[in-house]
């Protein structure tokens, strides 16, 4: 098989951080080990600088229908660069064929990536029409995103908030990435801190499969823990979504508020070190990182998680991270 996934290829085909050149070099190393994997024709590489050949392999070869959705997200994505500031000409095409031949050509990349400049562009038109706040919730977010018709491009912080992206891709081929229906209300149950014993007890399935649904939708969703997932995907009364245009690329927008565990009254059982380290658990640090920020033992820090989690009546890491983001609903 090819080393790569049709999920892993698609987040990183959407990938802003990398320059012109770097995310051509990407997709010709994706698409090359498909096509490398049953000795098929090579891609026709356009000539460029920096230029890396295709490792080989052997597996089966890529469907007509998954060549068919590299083809529309490879477009897609060429677009969504182009219309924020990337690749010098609008000429560049990728398509691919029934042999599974492509082409393409490139321009230079930039110095600033492209995903500062989309942030850029996102935070400033939020503070231009501030006035006028959408009251759709994070729901209406990801439920887009779920359909496969936009692809989650970017997740960040700035200025005290949370911000989430997605990207009208505009093709006949759904992004990957999306949600089933059972891995979608494993997803929403498991971002309210539940367990997966208690997920399993509410959906009448087995732990294993709980684990094994929740396991596939956080790596469509490039999340790498529970923790992660419940800072993406819970939702606050504070939360906006709206719309912009760049060009002739639609963003889908979402951001709230990030939740402080100091502005939470439930917050004021735990000392001023308990809380420290709750943000930062919050924030998705281990207990190593935690330590290291703070310049105390790891033993140390267990001991004042575990503290936390007694006097909050929580029991798990998700648990408080559901707590924290969605306390201001619950205590506010």
């Amino acid at each position: 098989m090819p080393p790569f996934s049709l999920i892993e290829f698609t987040a990183a085909v959407y990938d802003l951080e990398l320059d012109d050149e770097r995310w051509m070099r990407e997709v010709e190393t994706f698409v090359g080990d498909w096509l490398h994997a049953d000795r098929t024709p090579a891609l026709h590489r356009p000539t460029h600088a920096g230029a890396c050949p295709s490792s080989g392999g052997s597996g089966t070869r890529l469907s007509a229908r998954g060549r068919e959705m590299v083809a529309h997200h490879v477009t897609a994505a060429v677009r969504l660069r182009h219309c924020l500031g990337g690749f010098a000409t609008d000429t560049w095409s990728w398509s691919s064929t029934d042999s599974g031949a492509g082409s393409g050509s490139l321009g230079p990349g930039r110095v600033k990536s492209l995903r500062s400049r989309m942030r850029d562009m996102i935070v400033c038109h939020e503070l231009v029409e501030d006035d006028q706040p959408s009251q759709t919730g994070v729901a209406s977010f990801w439920a887009a995103v779920g359909s496969g018709d936009w692809s989650l491009i970017d997740r960040f912080e700035r200025d005290g908030r949370f911000w989430l992206v997605a990207y009208r891709h505009d093709t006949p081929s759904k992004d990957p990435r999306c949600l089933a229906a059972r891995e979608r209300e494993v997803v929403e149950l498991a971002a309210r801190g539940h367990t997966n014993r208690r997920i399993g007890l509410a959906l009448g399935i087995a732990v294993g499969t709980v684990a094994g649904q929740l396991s596939r939708a956080l790596a469509k969703l490039g999340l790498s823990d529970r923790t992660e997932l419940v800072r993406s995907w819970a939702s606050q009364p504070e939360q906006q979504t709206f719309s912009i245009q760049v060009r002739k690329a639609e963003l889908l927008v979402s951001v709230r508020p990030l939740a402080k565990v100091t502005e939470l009254p439930s917050a004021e059982s735990l000392t001023p070190s308990e809380q420290a380290v709750a943000e930062l658990v919050v924030a998705g640090c281990s207990n190593a990182q935690i330590a290291q920020d703070r310049s105390v033992s790891e033993r140390t820090v267990a001991n004042q998680v575990a503290s936390v989690f007694r006097k909050l009546s929580v029991h798990s890491r998700a648990e408080l991270a559901s707590w924290v983001v969605g306390g201001r609903r619950r205590h506010g």
